[in-house]
């Protein structure tokens, strides 16, 4: 039995599958679903539905087509005037079951029980049966993952109990797309074996690579469907792996320290490190470079790669100054941080860059072209925040705080996860192309999890002390 956490049973590894692309499922152009007034979406992560757990509304026209987002088994179609009317519910190959609700009950629904259907095969029409009668007319949908084999029957805050999916990411992913494909975050991490996995949602892997005690891999997802990973070898040379090649780059790193990695504009990635003589280098694609600035022993790097084109570094310097380098030009921003934290940088959607950390007094700071913010958040000792560029703008934060727990903070929410960190452990954070964020982290028990906007999983790994995950979308 997999443990409780955040007051919802977790699904074990084997059993929970996030789902591919989907279709929209309100067959109708842009214009018709733009045009409705004064909703067009509602999402439960909005302050105007009134769901109080995920799900999302569509609002367009009573009579407009409604397809299935996914190919599976229809496992109830009930036409109905009455409750929550005219509803579908169907099993995809993955085992989610997905409800579609307040079809409209004539001309009624145009699949039955037992029916395969195909993304795409119509199943009814836009209306506002039951008990969404009075309301502009919208369909309603939601999605739970195994071992759910049918929906519960619950409305509002009664549904919160149950861990219904978010599929704003998704149903955006399609809408803008036309079928998009979802989100699919990938991790690396070291084990405690003192192995390289990656885990996630494109692939599982065990790289067969030895990694140095108490360093931590790094990962960049690749333009289309790939990543690549770069460590610290249990010999103490710099290495990639990945779908962009693997790579010995004949590069000693410093004791304790980690590499950065982000994928670059033009194509390929880059690599920042601190050196075993205490320099930053960056190595990649792009350039190889020695920046001639010392760095803090045991403090690493981080880099982000820039829209158009380029990257920034952002790093500790010796002094125990927080520094930034690269394209975007050089600063030295006169904050001093906490010995032994890193900081962490994000390119942001409209341009520049911020940057994440922990200050010499211990706080949560953010500087950068979106805003200097001292956000009154104590730190654990020993760890480093974690930030994400929102694909709505803005930025997210992930932390470990002072009593040991997993934060989010930032423009999506501030947000405490009910979550036990491994002491002198750092979370990762990715932003999702369709909104939202997923954060990596190792709790309390020495294993990866996953929590966010997406997805809560346990991934029944365990991590080598001292290590932190990776992981990007």
């Amino acid at each position: 039995m997999a443990a409780s956490f955040l007051g919802l049973q977790a699904v074990a590894p084997a059993a929970q599958a996030v789902p591919g692309a989907i279709t929209f499922p309100v067959n109708a152009t842009k214009a018709v679903i733009e045009s409705q007034s004064p909703l067009r979406w509602c999402f439960a992560s909005q302050s105007n539905c009134h769901h109080n757990y995920n799900a999302a509304d569509i609002f367009a026209p009573t009579g407009t087509p409604i397809v299935s987002p996914v190919a599976g088994t229809v496992i109830s179609a009930t036409n109905a005037s009455s409750g929550v009317g005219s509803r579908v519910q169907i099993r995809d190959g993955d085992g989610d079951i997905w409800y579609l609700a307040h079809m409209h009950h004539s001309p009624g629904l145009r699949v039955s029980s037992g029916q395969h259907v195909d993304r795409g095969t119509p199943i009814g029409v836009v209306g506002t049966s039951a008990h969404a009668v009075g309301t502009q007319p919208h369909l309603h949908i939601d999605m739970l993952p195994p071992p759910y084999t049918g929906r519960p029957s619950c409305s509002g805050a009664a549904c919160a109990s149950h861990p219904f999916r978010n599929l704003q990411p998704l149903l955006v992913a399609a809408y803008n797309g036309g079928g998009g494909v979802t989100p699919k975050p990938e991790m690396a991490l070291q084990t405690n074996t003192g192995e390289l996995w990656t885990l996630g949602w494109r692939e599982s892997k065990d790289w067969n690579a030895g990694m140095k005690a108490g360093t931590s891999p790094a990962i960049a997802a690749l333009p289309g469907d790939g990543y690549e990973v770069a460590f610290q070898t249990n010999t103490g040379e710099l290495w990639t792996v990945g779908h962009a090649g693997n790579k010995d780059w004949n590069a000693g790193m410093a004791p304790g320290t980690s590499p950065s990695i982000c994928a670059l504009a033009g194509g390929g990635y880059q690599v920042a490190i601190q050196t075993n003589t205490g320099e930053l280098w960056t190595l990649g694609w792009q350039e190889n470079k020695d920046w001639n600035a010392g760095m803090k022993a045991g403090t690493s790097p981080s880099i982000t790669c820039l829209p158009g084109g380029g990257y920034e570094v952002a790093i500790q310097t010796n002094t125990g100054e927080l520094w930034t380098v690269g394209n975007a030009g050089n600063k030295d921003w006169n904050a001093g941080m906490k010995a032994g934290t890193s900081p962490a940088i994000a390119a942001l959607a409209g341009g520049g860059y911020e940057v994440a950390f922990q200050t010499n007094t211990g706080e949560l700071w953010t500087v950068g072209n979106a805003g200097n913010k001292d956000w009154n958040a104590g730190m654990a000792a020993g760890t480093s925040p974690s930030i994400c560029a929102l694909a709505t703008g803005g930025y997210e934060v992930a932390l470990q705080i002072n009593t040991g727990k997993l934060w989010t903070l930032g423009w999506h929410e501030d947000k405490d996860w009910n979550a036990g960190m491994k002491a002198g452990t750092s979370p990762s954070i990715a932003c999702l192309p369709g909104g939202g964020y997923e954060v990596a982290l190792q709790v309390n028990t020495g294993n990866l999890w996953t929590v966010g906007t997406f997805a809560l999983k346990d991934w029944g790994a365990g991590m080598a002390a001292g290590t932190s995950p990776s992981i990007d979308a």
